[in-house]
């Protein structure tokens, strides 16, 4: 995974991987990604490598990554407690599924 820091105060990184398959690697790239998109956990769907390229950059408690992925599951650790969360996202192509507190929502 190639990861570099932009400059300045707000703490942007850029990532980009290429299609990983073996698990090993996908472990390494999880763990990375957790720990730069504040615990959420990302999983390929579908059988397929998982690959992404964007940005993320942390502002004191908010986090915010611009970027392109394959085919993903995104769970936020706190997904099962009662803690307040916020999540904006946008997506540009593709099917989008969203469940929080017992709710479903496909697009």
């Amino acid at each position: 995974m190639e990861s570099t820091h932009a400059g300045g105060e707000a703490g942007t990184v850029w990532i980009r991987t290429p299609p990983i398959r073996d698990a090993r690697g996908l472990a390494a790239v999880q763990q990375t990604l957790a720990e730069r998109l504040s615990g959420v956990r990302i999983e390929p769907l579908y059988d397929r490598p998982l690959a992404t390229q964007g940005s993320v950059t942390q502002l004191g408690r908010v986090c915010i990554s611009i970027g392109e992925t394959t085919p993903t599951r995104c769970t936020h650790p706190r997904a099962s407690g009662d803690d307040d969360v916020v999540l904006l996202t946008h997506f540009m192509r593709g099917q989008w599924e969203v469940q929080a507190r017992s709710r479903h929502l496909d697009l």
